[in-house]
């Protein structure tokens, strides 16, 4: 985070199991999410470097896929809510849970509050961006997969 000057973190894959909130020693907080029966896999996470960490105006661990996280800033709140999703050969009942959950995140999201969703969303959105202009560049490759799908859907 110092060697490229970033103020917030987003962390999937994080590992840690339960969830909580720590200031450590050189100023950071992490919040993280992560599973509750002690298997360390999944999890995500949000650093957050000091000057930020004092603007925390709550946060919420969502499931070991998904953090929630607001700010206070000077123009408006900012939501992150920080994704793992699950891979393209999970069943479809995971899929759709996380989805599920992740669409519930972003509703409860205050609408004036600006939202940034990080992450890893485990898609390929495509190089054809047809009916999707307002939520993606042109610069995506391949083609669309199910998890795509998924993702362009939410916004």
């Amino acid at each position: 985070m110092k060697n490229y000057n970033l103020s917030m973190l987003a962390v999937t894959e994080a590992r840690w199991t339960d969830c909580g909130k720590q200031r450590v020693t050189s100023g950071e907080t992490i919040m993280w999410s992560g599973r509750k029966d002690g298997i360390h896999q999944e999890g995500v996470a949000l650093i957050v470097k000091k000057e930020q960490s004092n603007t925390l105006l709550n946060w919420k661990p969502i499931s070991e896929r998904l953090l929630y996280a607001q700010f206070n800033s000077k123009y408006a709140k900012l939501s992150i809510i920080v994704a793992y999703a699950p891979t393209e050969e999970v069943e479809e009942e995971v899929k759709d849970r996380f989805y599920n959950s992740l669409q519930k995140a972003m509703d409860d999201i205050p609408k004036h509050d600006v939202l940034l969703l990080a992450g890893d969303m485990n898609a390929r959105v495509g190089a054809d961006n047809t009916n999707h202009e307002r939520v993606r560049g042109t610069h995506g490759e391949g083609v669309m997969n199910g998890n795509g799908e998924r993702f362009v859907s939410l916004c």
